[in-house]
């Protein structure tokens, strides 16, 4: 089994495809415990969300296969590029002013439980409506090294 560092924290998993092993920073990694490791490898796991990671420059560090499938682009073709691939030319400029923001400051204005409406860029071309969690993700001394963020596809059709 190959151990990959998640960020600021190691996952175990048996197919290195599916895992970046670049680190999101030099900084040493905090090793979390079995349960906590579990947790993290899920994340990443197929299943009903997207899970894309982006280091605090906005490079994407990790990408699921719910993430292939909603946005068209393999981990392979979406590690190492910027959010760009995934927002909408128009967006860019409030994303990234955000974005940095959070990064410079270490505050995001969002509890993990706040969906956001995002609209996403499909590799066609096509825009996708998204559901959005953001989790920051801060190293040991509370700086941020990156966000990630957990998606799906929104049903409109839903009414609360």
């Amino acid at each position: 089994m190959e151990h990959h560092v998640l960020f600021a924290f190691e996952v175990r998993t048996r197919d290195p495809a599916r895992m970046c092993t670049a680190r999101a920073t030099e900084e040493k990694a905090t090793v979390l415990s079995a349960s906590e490791q579990a947790i993290a490898q899920a994340a990443l796991a197929p299943g009903p969300h997207a899970v894309v990671s982006a280091d605090r420059e906005g490079i994407i560090r990790d990408w699921n296969e719910t993430a292939e499938h909603i946005f068209g682009h393999s981990a392979g073709q979406a590690i190492g590029r910027t959010l760009d691939l995934i927002v909408p030319e128009e967006e860019r400029a409030d994303h990234w002013r955000n974005f940095r923001r959070v990064m410079a400051t270490g505050v995001l204005n969002y509890r993990p439980d706040h969906v956001l409406d995002v609209e996403g860029l499909r590799r066609d071309g096509t825009r996708v409506m998204l559901d959005v969690a953001l989790i920051a993700i801060p190293d040991e001394a509370g700086g941020l090294v990156g966000i990630t963020a957990i998606m799906r596809e929104a049903d409109r059709n839903l009414i609360a």
